[in-house]
């Protein structure tokens, strides 16, 4: 939710891309391979690639969007030469309806080297024969198991100290994943409300906090998490398919925001006081769809999605035109909103935006992430998120943090 004319806000920045493929499939070779629910080395890589590269635009689990397409029906009909000819070259498709972009990412090495995974992983979830949600490998427990056991009989551990230790989490600091730069949530200096909340379960565990610092882009967790140079992504919605997580500890969603002066009433895209008004909007977060079912992306101004936030915020930039009378609605995320009003007294007014039937949803529970398989880091955390839940609230009050389940709940 940290993230340009109408042609982006329908998802020009939305694809599943790649580079040229390791090698095309040989005509019998398995695309891949599904066992009782399990899934083979290849299949299960596609699935971490997907989520790194894919998911933000295509959905959880290649189910689709408001703005690009559900994979798992485009791949009955696609052949794998037909998919890599998409991802490497770019396709428009424009109808009467819509405008959609896929821009060519044939030199993005990260995808390319991968293709065949990634293929491999959405075409067994287009068969039916793999369900939605982090697969297991074949082999993967018995595997994790000798490998428990055999750290435990080497450092004569057991129970939970067992778990922690095979865990390999460093227990003498605690290691934050997070962005150098990106105000309300966090920064350098520690002004950021994560910032705030890790110093509060450090002093839980007992430990100071540090710092791994990446900027939250594609690649975030798999630079940081995932090379195990940091064990806690503060802010992760729950449920995220690319890391585990805890439990939730703050419930927020996207904003309708409206300069105060105004007097405007309105929660919802739809309202008539809205209808001549001049919006707001991050490219390709899930209220574009609202716009495009009203009719008002001709009169709405787009901001980059996706940036190097040690020199753009171009949430905050929005808000500022808003202020500044050069638009007249941001459709914004919660914390950016709450953070304007209260830290930087923006004479503005923040209402969560009211979801539609069939929309996409706009409210989420936010956890802190972890990375899979570590279910003793998971519980201690949680323990100490459930210890200080009155604190974390407090910074989160702060910051000017409103939480859905305060207000009108918005639908899913």
């Amino acid at each position: 939710m940290r993230y340009s004319s109408a042609l982006a806000l329908l998802g020009s920045l939305c694809a599943c891309v790649v580079l040229a493929p390791r090698g095309s499939l040989a005509q019998n070779d398995p695309v891949y391979v599904v066992k009782d629910g399990r899934v083979d080395q290849k299949t299960f890589n596609g699935y971490r690639r997907y989520g790194e590269s894919c998911h933000r635009c295509h959905g959880p689990d290649g189910a689709g969007s408001s703005y690009a397409p559900d994979l798992t029906e485009s791949l009955k009909s696609m052949t794998h030469d037909q998919f890599a000819e998409v991802v490497i070259n770019g396709r428009t498709n424009v109808t009467q309806s819509q405008n959609n972009v896929m821009p060519a990412f044939g030199t993005t090495e990260d995808v390319v080297l991968y293709l065949d995974d990634i293929y491999g992983y959405l075409k067994a979830r287009s068969d039916g024969k793999l369900g939605r949600g982090r697969p297991k490998r074949i082999g993967e427990d018995d595997q994790a198991m000798r490998l428990l056991l055999a750290a435990a009989v080497a450092a004569g551990l057991s129970g939970p100290a067992w778990a922690q230790r095979a865990e390999l989490i460093t227990r003498s600091e605690l290691r934050v994943c997070a962005d150098p730069n990106n105000l309300p949530f966090s920064n350098k200096a520690g002004e950021g409300f994560e910032n705030r909340i890790a110093e509060i379960i450090g002093a839980d565990l007992g430990v100071p906090v540090t710092y791994v610092w990446f900027p939250q882009v594609v690649g975030f967790v798999r630079n940081t998490l995932r090379t195990r140079a940091c064990d806690l992504v503060m802010g992760a919605v729950s449920g995220d398919s690319i890391m585990d997580t805890t439990n939730p500890y703050y419930h927020t969603g996207y904003m309708l925001v409206t300069r105060a002066a105004d007097g405007i009433d309105a929660h919802s895209v739809g309202d008539p006081a809205l209808a001549d008004k001049r919006f707001g909007i991050i490219a390709a977060t899930p209220p574009t769809d609202l716009l495009l079912r009203h009719g008002l992306l001709d009169h709405t101004q787009s901001y980059a999605l996706a940036v190097d936030t040690r020199f753009e915020h171009p949430a905050q930039a929005m808000l500022q035109d808003l202020a500044d009378g050069k638009i007249d609605v941001a459709l914004v995320w919660g914390p950016i909103a709450g953070y304007a009003i209260t830290h930087d007294h923006l004479p503005l007014k923040a209402v969560f935006l009211e979801a539609e039937p069939g929309a996409p949803r706009l409210d989420y529970r936010i956890a802190m992430g972890v990375r899979a398989n570590e279910p003793e880091w998971r519980r201690r955390i949680n323990q100490a998120i459930g210890r200080h839940q009155k604190e974390i609230a407090a910074v989160l009050a702060e910051y000017g943090l409103q939480s859905v389940d305060d207000a009108a709940p918005s639908k899913p």
